[in-house]
């Protein structure tokens, strides 16, 4: 494990026993082929555990990776690379946590040796950053250099405007809004029933609605 690396940050989360399945919600998504796949909703609509439950049923090696506002430079570069290597273990031997490399230039070795490799990967990003600056650059980078050999899934709260005129140009673009993830009235049944609350009492309907 790379000194620097968090590695819960590197895994996908283990679902609890009684979480609710929705993953058909991603059955259209061409995760064979190249492409993005962007899972779109604010907090608490169920992106993380859409996902999580969605890879359970991939052949593809699947590359999680999770960061919020506490990541610097130095932590996402050791998180991203450590990553791969739970996939990949001799992945990045290019790689030190003590170089300093900006985000873009640890995306472009990731993405090149990466692309170099036999077979099919399924990457995840799971960004649950509440403040992400001018995130349009670097994602304009990233949407560019994913190899063809991968399929990323990016779960965000908010995507830039200004990324959406390249997202425009790619191929295999795929969007799940939250208008998608939004609850059906059985799935809010079943997790009133998960908690033991009966959502036919006046005041959990008031709030329901």
């Amino acid at each position: 494990v790379i000194a620097a690396a968090n590695l819960s940050r590197t895994l996908p989360p283990v679902l609890p026993p009684n979480f609710i399945s929705r993953k058909e919600i991603l059955d259209g998504v061409e995760i064979d082929q190249a492409g993005i796949t962007l899972v779109v909703a604010p907090t608490g609509f169920g992106k993380t555990s859409l996902v999580a439950e969605y890879i359970t049923t991939l052949e593809h090696p699947v590359i999680w990776l999770s960061f919020n506002d506490s990541d610097d430079t130095k932590s996402f570069n050791s998180n991203f690379v450590q990553a791969v290597r739970n996939v990949i273990p001799e992945f990045g031997k290019w790689f030190s946590s003590s170089q300093v490399l900006t985000t873009v230039e640890i995306m472009t070795e990731v993405f090149s040796e990466l692309g170099s490799l036999d077979g099919h990967f399924v990457l995840v990003l799971d960004d649950s950053r509440a403040s992400a600056g001018d995130a349009a650059p670097l994602a304009n980078h990233l949407f560019s250099s994913v190899p063809k050999n991968v399929h990323m899934m990016i779960l965000r709260r908010v995507i830039p405007s200004e990324a959406f005129i390249q997202l425009k140009a790619l191929n295999n673009l795929q969007v799940i809004d939250q208008n998608r993830m939004k609850f059906s009235e059985e799935e809010i049944s079943i997790a009133a029933s998960i908690v033991g609350l009966s959502i036919e009492r006046p005041e959990y309907q008031k709030m329901l609605k």
